[in-house]
């Protein structure tokens, strides 16, 4: 066996064995890649759950005790924004119940599952108690919420006592409702941040192997081709590294440019995975936009704000892509002590700022991956045409 020979067919198991690595490792690197995606899905969707779960509660709270107050039993048309408050209060306990079980896995059968199932049948009983009807049996007339309700219930106790009572039933229910989501909230959050750095992690190491294993095959490979073509034939065809055969220029040429336009293939691939990431970053600051505005026209505390703010906080990976944004430096000690409306023009600037740098960020990125792609399809045209050459010397030889 020549040395030529000897040399080829030890590079063609390697390029075998590192074939089946490669295959194995995309496998693996498209697995992880899934599940990142579906961490940080189940991630911004637990930080939107936190926040409205925060907004929800103020927001009720604040509007039902001045609904309370409207409501006069003895004029029971004056009660509309009460009922409509419940139906809202109902609707959300059951908005989460669907979030809960679709988004975060949780069971049926889990304890915060029962106890929304119960808040929401409480909640259903007191209209019952007050106007007879329940608000599953709530219709409408020609779209005018409550008018054939109002229309068919019976006679009630009177008295702000008794309606009062049925306030602070609520408030109660819904304080410990929200308090126990949180908390069930909180440990699938803090699960999905860890789970989050771990995921990303394995997603960079397998996209990495996957790039160095598909490039050292293509070595492999092109390696053998040169050497088998690089032979002089008035040495019985053993080939020669004192002396390059005419032919295998061409050749040469086009190995270059295929591992050119292969590195910028595993460069597009790379900024596709970063793409992941970034997309979710901006996920996470809209909904920061999407909560922000619907505390606009609430009465709420500046510590409350913070505290939905936090509920929302970017993943830690974000500042490695907006490092560049403009960002306003807040200190939530000093924001707590400013009046709420200052405090949501400083929250709304930050997220603004974030959203313009994000789109910013995009959009150079979608030019370089432009530029990038070009360059693929250019090496891939010089790769092509200088074989189309080697092979057109080649057959020269046949004659």
């Amino acid at each position: 066996m020549t040395i030529r020979h000897r040399i080829v067919v030890r590079l063609s198991k390697l390029a075998v064995v590192g074939t089946l690595l490669f295959g194995t490792g995309s496998a693996l690197y498209l697995l992880k890649l899934n599940q990142l995606t579906s961490i940080l899905e189940v991630n911004k969707n637990i930080g939107a759950l936190r926040g409205a779960s925060q907004i929800d509660q103020i927001a009720i709270m604040n509007s039902l005790k001045e609904a309370v107050r409207a409501c006069d039993l003895s004029n029971r048309t004056t009660c509309t924004e009460f009922l409509n408050l419940l139906v809202l209060a109902k609707n959300g306990a059951l908005n989460y119940k669907i979030v809960l079980l679709s988004t975060l896995g949780v069971q049926d059968d889990s304890p915060i599952i029962r106890q929304i199932a119960d808040y929401v049948e409480q909640v259903d009983l007191i209209p019952k108690r007050l106007f007879g009807r329940s608000l599953a049996e709530v219709s409408t007339n020609d779209g005018r919420m409550y008018d054939s309700y109002f229309n068919t219930v019976r006679n009630v106790p009177t008295g702000s006592n008794y309606l009062t009572m049925q306030y602070l039933d609520i408030k109660n229910k819904l304080s410990t409702l929200h308090d126990n989501l949180n908390i069930s909230l909180n440990e699938n959050f803090a699960f999905t941040r860890t789970s989050t750095v771990a995921a990303e992690q394995e997603v960079f190491i397998w996209l990495y192997f996957i790039i160095i294993a598909e490039l050292a095959i293509f070595l492999f490979v092109s390696t053998s081709d040169l050497l088998i073509n690089n032979s002089n034939p008035d040495d019985g065809f053993e080939f020669t590294c004192s002396k390059i055969q005419p032919k295998v220029i061409p050749l040469a040429a086009s190995v270059t440019f295929g591992i050119i336009s292969m590195a910028l293939s595993q460069v597009l691939l790379l900024r596709q995975t970063t793409d992941t990431l970034i997309g979710n970053c901006r996920e996470h600051n809209r909904t920061s936009i999407a909560l922000l505005a619907r505390v606009e026209n609430l009465t709420i505390s500046s510590q409350q704000l913070l505290e939905i703010d936090n509920v929302v906080e970017q993943p830690l990976y974000c500042s490695n892509y907006n490092s560049d944004i403009p960002r306003l430096l807040l200190n939530r000690e000093y924001l707590s002590s400013l009046e709420s409306e200052e405090v949501k023009e400083k929250l709304k600037q930050n997220y603004l700022n974030n959203a313009d740098g994000f789109n910013s960020l995009q959009k150079q990125r979608s030019r370089d991956t432009t530029i990038v792609t070009m360059g693929v399809l250019i090496f891939n045209v010089l790769s092509l045409l200088t074989l189309a050459i080697f092979l057109r010397a080649s057959s020269k030889e046949i004659g």
